[in-house]
């Protein structure tokens, strides 16, 4: 997967979190453009390892996406009406 394609796939899950259907162009928010941006840099790190040992060789991994990405967007979120 090139690194356009893996941008275009994380603005498609933030636009699903958001509720937003946002381009990847000049129109961008400043605060989704430092997401992606974030996301990109932390792509292939170790992101999602909630804990280690190194003696056992022990790793557990969180679900989904790290929190501090979820903090970012949450400020952008579309107010959903039940």
């Amino acid at each position: 997967m090139t690194d356009e394609e893996k941008r275009a796939a994380y603005l498609e899950w933030i636009n699903n979190e958001t509720g937003h259907d946002y381009v990847d162009d000049d129109t961008l928010p400043v605060v989704i453009d430092l997401v992606l941006d974030k996301l990109m840099s932390m792509d292939g790190d170790e992101v999602n390892i909630k804990s280690k040992s190194q003696g056992g060789r022990s790793v557990t991994f969180e679900e989904g996406m790290p929190d501090k990405i979820i903090q970012m967007i949450h400020s952008v979120r579309k107010v959903k009406w039940e």
